[in-house]
């Protein structure tokens, strides 16, 4: 399946496709800019690389567009994506988030489990909307938070 990633952790799309051998990633968008080392072993792979000032930009949705991604998936990106992005992919939009959605939306999930002295923290997959992790749920997994344990530890 055309797969678009949408992250700022470059080995994440290549990782997960070794694992869901139904995922092709086509094209990567992160916030941030990957290594130059990194940029070159996507191409060598065929995968396009973005990384838009501004994700309503006509030419950068044009490319997008031209990808003819089937799937979006999202996981540690940091910017909601507009509606026009959105509607692109024909099987929609998931989001790999780290916390037991509803209750720690947002950037730091896991951090602020954390710091709020939670005992169990997790791994939630949702199909996307235009609000800040607030889709349909798909399945969470439950991971606990032992005592004394960092958020870098969980």
């Amino acid at each position: 399946m055309r797969t678009v990633f949408f992250t700022s952790l470059c080995e994440f799309p290549e990782k997960a496709a070794e694992r869901i051998e139904d995922l092709r990633p086509v094209g990567i968008v992160s916030c941030e800019d990957f290594s130059a080392a990194a940029k070159d072993k996507l191409k060598e792979k065929g995968i396009r690389f973005f990384s838009p000032q501004n994700l309503k930009e006509k030419h950068f949705i044009g490319e997008i567009r031209r990808l003819n991604p089937e799937l979006f998936v999202i996981v540690y990106f940091g910017k909601i994506l507009p509606s026009e992005i959105l509607s692109i992919p024909p099987k929609g939009a998931l989001n790999i988030h780290f916390s037991l959605l509803p209750k720690y939306r947002g950037p730091a999930p896991v951090e602020w489990a954390v710091f709020n002295g939670e005992k169990k923290t997790g791994i939630t997959l949702f199909f996307v909307n235009e609000k800040a992790d607030e889709g349909d749920i798909i399945i969470s997994r439950q991971y606990g938070i032992d005592p004394g344990e960092a958020a870098s530890d969980v």
